[in-house]
């Protein structure tokens, strides 16, 4: 009779308690006993169950023993019926690392989240899914590498004759890619991958299997032979062919393996660092190039904790018109990295030289002091959840051996982020090697305060303005403020903390802004509304010179009448006002005389014109006088009154 087990929770909440029952109902467990569990198959019998599962006949009886609802011998098992088999066996296989999300799936149990270093049994499933990798380590010591979006059934060695089937089958990949890995001089024997359509026994060295879409794919990259084999209706049998190392094949259901021919050849690093930095709290980035293949339809990249990459913390396939690599958030370590070429085939090159790289974080502090910390990895090597901008004012400091700075000339072990936006970090290690680093700077987190000295009203043009600007600074370095173009700021006080000062507004602006600069860099900013000024025709005495050219004409008249058109330059001061102005001009012309006989003439005058302040096009009255000069005979006064209009193009 099934032992009842009830667990009892309380959780106290305000005026109330509430009181939770949990009933679950275990398996038979008889004493302390270690079980585990069975699915009785079609064909089952007890003293086959024992043959396969226990490795011996008279297994049979710790069946009975264990089974006791089976009743009175002879026993006939049902498909799907549920055994306890005595489990004093040793695990078939371990999962030896991971990166990103593993599940694994024992028998007759839903799936469950893999650990690192879980023991895994025999038909248990291990899937890896996107972005995700998995290294699972066999009882002698072969190794799968498991590449992510893949299923593979846990068999290990053979338990029963040799007549019960799965003899020697290790693993059987459903569906995905991993790299098979034995050595024969550490005694194992051979190891063997069954796939939906072949089965490959490896007899030492290392060898790509993947399997997509009723093709299996085999790339001997080292060591002995590969037995590739064909599977007809899910059994082993068929024609076969021995693929060597460095040379591939393939199998379709229901085909015979394609002959052997030569893997594509490994790319040729082209661009490669030793040693990446990085900000810890942002993770670290590594940039590589590579060689172009013209056999490659894709690229695969492997970083990995070893030079053999059995334990892969990330891999990609890229495009083949792609020959960079751009990675990111890596932890600090060591790694290896590697690149192989795919051709059309599906076939998979030995991967080029690993090469061993090492990434260096540099530690931040938040400006409070608290160390900046990141979510928990979701690998070996990557960053679950990384910070992409660091909080300005943060501290840094470089790893042992290193400095830094943003300056070449001025690097030091720690040092602060006090410039805001892109920047470059320039750091030398311990034999002045030159290494740059691109890093993101938060704003400013100062929030200025203006405040008026005593009941001002809001700035009027030429009007002078009391202000105290008050700025939050923690490490008493001193800063300075600017005005906008049409203000300017006149120091009362100045502190390492606080600008008390004046605003003079000169010309008409609708806001003023005033700037914070530490080290010639923006770290705050607040802005000062300006009010038009109240009475129109209050002057404001700005002297402006500007020259312009134009066409006039002007009539000149005596006893016999003239009259002339001129082209001259003319030099104006304005006074401004709210809504007319007056234009003061000296004006130079020149042209033909008011006699009309050909002779050169010129004009000189003093002019005043009234005219709107804003309009495109702009009436005016010119009062004026001046000289006319004629170079022949003389030099008569002028007078000017009258009315026209003015337009800037």
């Amino acid at each position: 009779m099934p032992n009842n087990v009830t667990f009892f929770s309380i959780r106290f909440l305000p005026a109330v308690v509430l009181l939770e029952l949990f009933v679950v109902f275990s398996k038979p467990v008889y004493g302390s006993e270690k079980t585990r569990e069975y699915i009785v198959v079609e064909g089952d019998s007890c003293v086959k169950v024992a043959t396969k599962e226990l490795g011996k006949r008279k297994g049979y009886k710790e069946i009975h023993r264990l089974n006791k609802d089976l009743g009175p011998s002879p026993h006939r098992l049902k498909p799907g019926q549920v055994l306890l088999l005595p489990d004093g066996r040793n695990p078939d296989a371990n999962l030896t690392s991971k990166t990103g999300s593993v599940r694994v799936r024992p028998i007759v149990k839903d799936w469950q989240s893999g650990t690192v270093g879980m023991d895994l049994y025999r038909k248990w499933r291990v899937n890896s899914e996107e972005k995700s990798s998995a290294l699972l380590t066999f009882e002698d010591k072969s190794t799968l590498t498991m590449r992510e979006n893949s299923l593979v059934i846990i068999y290990g060695q053979p338990t029963g004759p040799k007549n019960v089937g799965d003899d020697h089958v290790v693993a059987k990949l459903e569906t995905g890619a991993l790299r098979a890995r034995m050595n024969k001089a550490l005694g194992q024997d051979k190891l063997v991958v069954q796939t939906p359509t072949s089965e490959a026994t490896l007899v030492d060295g290392s060898s790509v299997i993947s399997t997509d879409e009723g093709k299996t794919t085999l790339s001997n990259h080292e060591g002995g032979g590969v037995l590739l084999k064909q599977r007809i209706k899910g059994k082993t049998g068929g024609k076969s062919v021995k693929v060597k190392a460095g040379m591939g094949s393939w199998s379709k259901r229901n085909e015979a393996p394609a002959p052997p021919i030569p893997l594509p050849p490994a790319p040729l690093w082209a661009e490669l660092e030793s040693t990446y930095l990085g900000p810890a709290p942002t993770g670290i980035d590594l940039t590589a190039k590579w060689s172009k293949v013209p056999e490659a339809v894709s690229y695969r990249i492997e970083v990995a904790l070893d030079p053999i990459a059995r334990a892969v913390v990330s891999s990609v396939v890229v495009p083949a018109n792609i020959q960079k690599l751009e990675a990111h958030g890596f932890k600090q370590g060591e790694y290896y990295l590697s690149v192989s070429t795919i051709d059309k085939n599906g076939l998979e090159s030995v991967p080029n030289k690993s090469e061993k790289i090492t990434l260096l974080a540099l530690g931040v502090n938040s400006p409070d002091g608290s160390s900046l910390e990141t979510k928990e990895a979701a690998g070996p090597g990557i960053k679950k959840e990384t910070i992409d901008v660091l909080p300005f004012e943060s501290k840094m400091e470089a790893p042992n051996g290193m400095t830094c700075g943003f300056d070449k000339t001025k690097t030091s072990k720690t040092f602060v982020l006090d410039r805001g936006g892109p920047q470059t970090l320039h750091c030398f290690d311990a034999k002045k090697k030159h290494i740059r680093l691109d890093i993101t700077v938060g704003p400013s987190t100062y929030s200025p305060e203006v405040r008026r000295l005593g009941n001002a009203d809001n700035a009027k043009v030429s009007q002078t303005i009391p202000l105290l600007f008050g700025v939050t600074h923690g490490d008493g370095r001193e800063f300075k403020a600017i005005a906008c173009p049409e203000g300017e700021l006149k120091y009362v006080n100045k502190t390492p903390h606080t600008i008390e000062g004046v605003l003079e507004i000169h010309h008409f602006t609708e806001r003023c802004e005033i700037q914070f600069l530490k080290d010639n860099t923006k770290v705050a900013s607040v802005s000062v509304q300006v009010d038009k000024p109240k009475t129109a025709w209050e002057p404001r005495f700005d002297i402006r010179w500007d020259v312009f050219v134009g066409l006039e004409t002007t009539r000149i008249e005596d006893d016999d009448g003239g009259e002339a058109g001129m082209v001259g330059a003319r030099l104006s001061w304005r006074p401004f006002y709210s809504l007319f102005r007056g234009e003061f001009e000296l004006a130079l012309l020149a042209g033909g005389d008011a006699y009309n006989d050909g002779t050169p003439a010129g004009l000189l005058s003093v002019n005043l014109r009234l005219m709107p302040q804003k309009a495109p096009i702009k009436p005016f009255i010119l009062l004026g006088a001046g000289v006319y000069l004629d170079p022949g005979d003389q030099v008569l006064p002028q007078g000017h009154l009258g009315l026209g209009a003015a337009f800037s193009l």
